[in-house]
């Protein structure tokens, strides 16, 4: 199940007819399942699941690492599915002007940790997350399922649902926009921000035609925002 691509080939693509399933594949290195350094790489209809961290790794692995140099990968129509403990790792080359986008996936009952770490993915673009669903994913302390301190990221038309102990936070340095997207039925008990939660000043958030709904902060204050103590 182990896909290693290098500079012997210019292409790799993982896709398939019928869906690809990566389970329980989460070694000590980065890229236990797939690893890709250079020229292109395109992921469709792919699932990665319970990918974890190994319990004697001391550090988060990455199960997906990609490095490119010229394009951006396509990341389309793939599942995410307790991969926890463990993230994605993407470093585009400063030439690389193309934005990340991963469009039509699903990330889901995520149990330990944020879904992906900011600072690993895409630093020199913007990030794109386009018809994407966020549901089922619970974390503890300050690791909401979505943790966004640095770089730009767009979420369109995306989908936040039945996630407990909040959704979103964005902290310090970062830029992010929501666009026709809809919050509905997450839950944060003991804090603030069911659905996003604003912890201290950012470059820039946009939030633009969304959707809250049934968004409830049990014990304290703003079931779908909160900001710097507003809510």
């Amino acid at each position: 199940k182990e896909i290693v691509g290098t500079t012997s080939s210019k292409n790799l693509k993982v896709t398939s007819k019928y869906r690809l399933h990566w389970v329980r594949d989460v070694g000590r290195f980065e890229g236990s399942i797939i690893y890709r350094r250079t020229y292109t790489l395109t992921l469709e209809n792919s699932t990665f699941k319970k990918n974890k961290r190994p319990s004697s790794s001391g550090s988060i692995p990455s199960f997906l690492y990609i490095e490119m140099d010229e394009k951006p990968p396509t990341i389309n129509n793939v599942i995410f599915e307790d991969n926890s403990g463990s993230t994605i790792n993407v470093i585009l080359d400063e030439a690389v002007t193309d934005s990340l986008d991963f469009t039509f996936c699903t990330f889901r009952d995520y149990t330990l940790g944020p879904i992906f770490q900011p600072s690993r993915i895409n630093p020199k673009s913007t990030t794109n997350f386009i018809n994407c669903t966020f549901t089922k994913c619970h974390s503890e302390g300050i690791n909401l399922p979505i943790v966004l301190d640095s770089n730009k990221f767009n979420f369109q038309h995306c989908y936040f649902t039945n996630n407990t102990h909040g959704t979103v936070r964005i902290s310090d340095s970062t830029t992010v926009t929501f666009e026709d997207c809809e919050f509905e039925f997450n839950n944060i008990d003991n804090d603030n921000g069911a659905a996003i939660y604003i912890s201290t000043a950012t470059e820039e958030i946009k939030i633009n035609n969304c959707r809250f709904r049934d968004n409830t902060a049990s014990k304290e204050s703003g079931g779908a925002i909160y900001a710097n103590g507003n809510s």
